[in-house]
């Protein structure tokens, strides 16, 4: 983690892989259509990142400081250039976090919300000057607005029942496996 900025997604988005998931599960192939909306995305979001890149980092303090407080669902405060990125995308926000974070506090993103996306501090890496440079990938949240509470459940008994059942599922299939 680099400048002391908390992870808002946890370790899976770094290892590429999939929490919550069966071993072995496989996603479906994603269609043309949908890989030339990613890339869209993902060129918009750079695109972004690039003005706001090009603005002085006094007219960026001086935007965020006209914009409301944005802070993550744990109650921790977003970089400048992260509220930045954020205000951008939806002007409202106020109060973002990742899908499991909605999970565990009891509520859910509602369907076919779009997330946010924002830089997150993944590491660091040495020049060959000596000097340390931190590294970012792109990651995706959702205001509160986007979300509704979770009904049915408590939250946190909610993802202890799916976590039971996959190590359930682990054990079973490892236990064939070996046989």
């Amino acid at each position: 983690m680099g400048g002391g900025r908390a992870d808002p997604f946890g370790a899976s988005h770094r290892t590429g892989t999939r929490q919550g998931t069966r071993q072995g599960a496989r996603m479906k192939p994603a269609t043309e259509q949908q890989k030339e909306a990613a890339e869209a995305r993902r060129a918009k979001f750079r695109n972004l990142a690039k003005q706001l890149s090009a603005m002085p980092a006094a007219d960026r303090a001086a935007l965020a400081a006209r914009l409301p407080g944005i802070a993550t669902i744990e109650g921790r405060t977003l970089s400048t250039f992260n509220m930045c990125l954020i205000a951008a995308q939806c002007p409202t926000a106020t109060i973002v976090g990742g899908f499991k974070q909605w999970r565990k506090a009891g509520r859910t993103v509602r369907k076919g919300e779009h997330g946010l996306s924002l830089w997150v501090p993944c590491g660091s890496v040495k020049r060959d000057d000596g000097t340390e440079r931190v590294q970012f990938l792109s990651g995706v949240v959702f205001d509160v607005a986007q979300t509704e509470e979770i009904h049915t459940a408590q939250p946190d008994e909610t993802l202890q029942a799916q976590e039971l059942a996959a190590a359930s599922y682990n054990r079973e299939h490892t236990d064939r496996v070996a046989a």
